[in-house]
């Protein structure tokens, strides 16, 4: 996963998010022009997060550089917004959280994760409805 791409195996601010991309990067084979074009349209964060999300789609895409450069190209257009995606991937935590909670506990547990805030999964009911 994108934590594993961190230095010390955490993520506990946005620079350890960010220095988690620039490993993720040459990782998934995005160009460093196709990456400073993203940061430059979507802003550095607006980036990382849209790089996360092909990270954590990993074999649906084939091209990430070229995915990534098609969604830049949106953006420019104003017909890509990060947030849909944001939302995709927490749905989808969340939805890992749920089958999890349905089987028994092994020694791995849920070691790694991450607590979702009732405020958040409110948040969440609302960009879904």
């Amino acid at each position: 996963g994108w934590r594993d791409l961190a230095k010390d195996g955490e993520i506990r601010n946005w620079r350890d998010f960010l220095a988690a991309a620039e490993v993720a990067r040459p990782f998934l084979g995005v160009s460093p022009s196709a990456w400073h074009e993203a940061c430059e349209v979507l802003g550095e964060k607006h980036a990382a997060i849209t790089l996360a999300g092909i990270h954590q789609r990993g074999d649906e895409i084939n091209s990430p550089g070229g995915y990534l450069r098609s969604l830049t190209d949106k953006a420019r257009a104003g017909k890509f917004s990060v947030w849909p995606m944001i939302m995709a991937l927490l749905n989808a935590k969340l939805e890992a959280d749920k089958a999890a909670a349905r089987t028994p506990a092994t020694s791995e547990g849920r070691e790694g994760g991450f607590e979702v805030s009732d405020a958040l999964r409110q948040s969440i009911k609302k960009w879904d409805s």
